[in-house]
Parts: C-alpha cells; sequence; structure tokens
C-alpha cells in the first residue's frame, strides 16, 4: 500500500510459544469458570472471576513492558466497567457478551490498521515464519523493499478483520438465543470455527509470503558466491 510503512526495527527471530495467548485467553478463563461452578459459585460471580484473568494478564503485560497498547486496554476496560454492571442487573448473558464486543473491537481495528497501511498482523505471522535469523533477516527485507509482500500481509490481515466481526456478532446470536449453562461453553465454539476459518482462508496469501521469504533467503546465502564472479569479471 502506497505511503505505508511495513518496517519493523525487530531483526531478532521470533520466540516464544504463539499459542500461549490462546490458552491464557480462553483455556484458562473457561476452565476456571467450570471449576468455581463445580463449588457452587454463583453464575455472574463464577463469570467475573474468569474474566478478571485476562484482564491480570493484560496489566501484568502493561507494567512488564512498560508501554500500553490501545485495544488490550480497551478490552480491559470493558472488563471492569461491565463486572459491576452485571453484578447490579443480575445479568451473566452481559459478562458473556462483552468478550464478543472486544473481538468486534479487534476486528474493526485491524480493518483500519490495513486502511493505515500498518497490517497489525504483521507481528502475529511474523511469529509463526521468521523464527530463525535467515527468516528474520529476509522478513526484514522483504518488508522494507517488496511491495507485493505488504500487499499480501494486508490481504491476511484484512481476512482477519473480516473474520472477527463475524465472529463477534455469531457470540452475541449465540448469547442471546442459547441459555447461560449452554452458551457459556457454546461461545468458545464459535471462535474455534472462526479462527480456522482464518487460518484456511489466509493460507493464500501466507504461502505466498512463505514462498518468497524462502526463495529471499536463497538469494542472499548465493551472493558471497556470486560477488567474486562479479569482481573477477
Amino acid at each position: 500500500m502506497a505511503g505505508g510503512d511495513h518496517r519493523t526495527t525487530n531483526r531478532r527471530p521470533a520466540t516464544g510459544n504463539p499459542f500461549l495467548p490462546l490458552l491464557l485467553d480462553v483455556g484458562v478463563p473457561l476452565g476456571s469458570y467450570y471449576l468455581l461452578r463445580h463449588f457452587d459459585v454463583s453464575i455472574v460471580t463464577a463469570l467475573a472471576v474468569s474474566g478478571l484473568l485476562p484482564a491480570i494478564r493484560v496489566v501484568w503485560s502493561v507494567i512488564r513492558q512498560r508501554s500500553a497498547d490501545g485495544l488490550a486496554l480497551a478490552v480491559l476496560t470493558l472488563t471492569v466497567v461491565s463486572i459491576p454492571v452485571a453484578f447490579l442487573t443480575g445479568s451473566p448473558k452481559l459478562l458473556l457478551a462483552k468478550d464478543s464486543l472486544g473481538t468486534g473491537v479487534l476486528g474493526v481495528w485491524l480493518a483500519v490498521s490495513v486502511l493505515l497501511g500498518r497490517p497489525a498482523m504483521s507481528d502475529g505471522i511474523r511469529a509463526f515464519l521468521a523464527r530463525t535469523e535467515g527468516s528474520a533477516a529476509a522478513w526484514e527485507r522483504l518488508a522494507a523493499g517488496s511491495a507485493e509482500f505488504r500487499r499480501c500481509l494486508s490481504a491476511a490481515t484484512l481476512v482477519w478483520a473480516v473474520g472477527f466481526v463475524v465472529e463477534c456478532l455469531a457470540r452475541i446470536a449465540v448469547v442471546v438465543i442459547l441459555p447461560v449453562g449452554t452458551a457459556v461453553w457454546a461461545v468458545n465454539i464459535v471462535p474455534a470455527v472462526a479462527i480456522t476459518g482464518c487460518v484456511v482462508v489466509q493460507g493464500r496469501w501466507v504461502g505466498r509470503l512463505v514462498r518468497m521469504i524462502r526463495r529471499s533467503q536463497a538469494e542472499h546465502d548465493r551472493e558471497p558466491a556470486i560477488r567474486p564472479l562479479s569482481l573477477a569479471a
């Protein structure tokens, strides 16, 4: 995208488990909810406590990195506001719908990032594709100099933007239509389906990114062998 600055300053290979945030934001809250319900904690209280766990992770991330991610703070604010409202109204459906609004905001934010020429999924995709020094260096070269590479990043980000907005609407429908006892686990099927769909659809562009990274690595590796021949000529 013209005028967009896709360069990054992180030339190190991606580290850490890219699936960890999914486990912390989905697996741990769901498990804690059922654990609390097993001990006869009320539905509203169980949802409130399990919803606080991802919020605590956001706070800890802000403190550790000493930087505030706008989306993370928006989700945290939504959590802090919705919990007392849910206790006042006695509505567990409000707490379940809160998570849906968070993913909806995420989808809109991703779409805006593409329009601004800075696709927000770039770091997430990089975590999977640039896990060695060679691939990290290739990523940096392509992000800075290849319009096709940047278009693929934008297209993949748009896939996730649409997916998250659709997921938001579907989760709200589940919360409204189904009883709370069913909705509390059914709402977690929706993001699983949405994420799987996004992974499959984005494959068209991610596959091109992989091929470009490999080609760039191969060309870079050949340069030392070609340069002396060129000098000799």
